[in-house]
């Protein structure tokens, strides 16, 4: 197994054990956070989503200005769809490039 093999196992292992937490929860449970200061499920997909968009940048060699990503419909299915696809579309970008390996650890 060579670094980019390792690297898509720990990344597809990631979004298992996302969908495995998302997947089943409903509006409620995505909108009750697990701590009083803590984020709700729904606010920590988007927040997963900005993560991965600023890996992105980062891998186009830009820079993300953390704050100003936001999804209008943050409805499940909405929501769900551009957290897969962003995820997706990072993981393919981080182990396109050996140079993203590590930024690939920061940021997913």
């Amino acid at each position: 197994m060579d670094a980019a093999e390792l690297l898509r196992y720990q990344l597809d292992d990631g979004t298992f054990q996302l969908r495995a937490c998302f997947e089943p929860m409903g509006d409620a449970q995505l909108d009750t956070p697990c701590s009083p200061q803590g984020m709700t499920p729904r606010d920590t997909a988007v927040h997963l989503c900005e993560c991965y968009e600023a890996f992105l940048a980062s891998a186009g060699g830009r820079k993300h200005k953390w704050g100003t990503y936001a999804i209008a419909d943050t409805s499940k299915s909405n929501l769900m769809t551009i957290l897969w696809d962003t995820r997706g579309r990072a993981v393919e970008a981080a182990i396109a490039d050996e140079a993203n390996f590590k930024h690939a650890h920061a940021f997913m």
